[in-house]
């Protein structure tokens, strides 16, 4: 699944179940000087293990004054839940 983070960055989220739990694995793409001869990628990649109810908080960095993109990856039962959410705007 990939999600938009904003202009410039996304994640990609992929998981599968294993004995202790779901694994998830999630890619994030912050791109900079997009479409021009300078454009660069700054990737990194988190995994956790999620058991139900457990919750991954991915954040992004931004500039001071805007708002912080966060990625909150929840485990409901047996299945994922991937949503965008407010962080802090220091």
């Amino acid at each position: 699944m990939v999600t938009e983070l904003g202009t410039n960055a996304s994640a990609t989220t992929y998981w599968v179940a294993e004995t202790d739990g779901w694994k998830v694995v999630t890619t994030i793409d912050i791109v900079f000087e997009r479409g021009g001869d300078a454009e660069q990628h700054a990737v990194a990649r988190f995994s956790a293990t999620l058991r139900p109810g457990q919750v991954e908080l991915i954040s992004v960095p931004h500039a001071i004054g805007q708002q912080q993109r966060v990625l909150r990856i929840r485990r409901v039962g047996d299945r994922i839940e991937i949503a965008r959410v407010s962080g802090s705007s220091v």
